[in-house]
């Protein structure tokens, strides 16, 4: 995951809704564990009002990673 001043680095801190620069977004992973068929939680963030968390559900087959589901987190 991205240290808060990485993050900070990203965000217009001094635009309303604190949005990411140049109309960006940026996605927000977690750590990924260990294994066939980890999770791994998400962020795609745009700006304060529009923003979401996933569980990213990950398998691994022939060395290439592929995402298996994505599931809404708090919705």
């Amino acid at each position: 995951m991205l240290e808060d001043d990485e993050k900070a680095e990203a965000i217009d801190e001094t635009e309303d809704g604190e949005p990411v620069l140049e109309d960006g977004v940026l996605v927000l992973l977690g750590a990924v564990p260990t294994g066939r068929s980890p999770s791994v939680d998400a962020e795609r963030y745009v700006d304060l009002d529009d923003h979401e968390h996933f569980q990213v559900s990950l398998e691994r087959s022939n060395d290439e990673w592929s995402i298996v589901d994505l599931d809404p987190v708090g919705a």
